[in-house]
């Protein structure tokens, strides 16, 4: 894409043509969400990597989010794929954070084997 020197120094133009090309941050958000939304736990996957990659969607789906709450929102998720057993452990633990969550669950996947 090549731009005039005109069409560079307008700015709504200039976003026009990003768009364009690139796509728009809302649907590239929806993406993501609904990524976040339908991601499962595979086969053999450590509870470490699908805890990355869920905080990983949730920084891109809620970049207008501070910290904190990205975080909270990653481990609601997290807490949706791991058994009943497993979410009550971490609640027992008082786990505030994924990286306390993960902690415990293998912890007692070492114990107890991996689902």
């Amino acid at each position: 894409m090549s731009l005039t020197y005109d069409e560079r120094r307008n700015y709504c133009t200039l976003t026009t043509r990003l768009s364009e090309r690139f796509g728009n941050d809302s649907k590239h958000k929806w993406l993501c969400r609904n990524k976040l939304e339908n991601r499962l736990r595979a086969k053999g996957e450590s509870i470490a990597s699908l805890a990355d990659d869920l905080r990983q969607l949730c920084q891109e789906a809620y970049s207008h989010l501070d910290h904190r709450s990205q975080e909270k929102l990653a481990l609601k998720q997290l807490y949706k794929l791991v058994s009943t057993e497993m979410k009550c452990r971490c609640m027992d633990h008082k786990c505030l954070t994924v990286n306390e969550a993960v902690s415990v669950i293998e912890r007692y996947e070492s114990i107890l084997g991996t689902p």
